[in-house]
């Protein structure tokens, strides 16, 4: 979408006009965390990871090859550190 974002809440579907840069940079980290070069996700809503693929509930979005280390390293660590 260029410099259209498309943002996905719990109350609806919003698009601004923006870069995802941009975006990822006003989100708080943690929960927020880029998966892929088209997502950002809100890791508390995970319900599942599958290959490559992260379920958040009903919606599934890509883990990308480059970033899947970086993302699963992360998961992890704020998994452990949470307890």
């Amino acid at each position: 979408m260029e410099n259209y974002v498309r943002i996905h809440t719990l109350q609806g579907t919003h698009i601004t006009h923006a870069t995802l840069k941009s975006v990822l940079e006003h989100l708080p980290d943690p929960p927020f965390l880029q998966t892929h070069k088209s997502y950002i996700i809100n890791t508390s809503k995970i319900t599942g990871i599958e290959g490559n693929v992260i379920e958040l509930g009903k919606m599934q979005v890509p883990l990308s090859r480059s970033l899947r280390d970086a993302v699963l390293e992360r998961l992890l660590r704020d998994r452990l550190l949470k307890k």
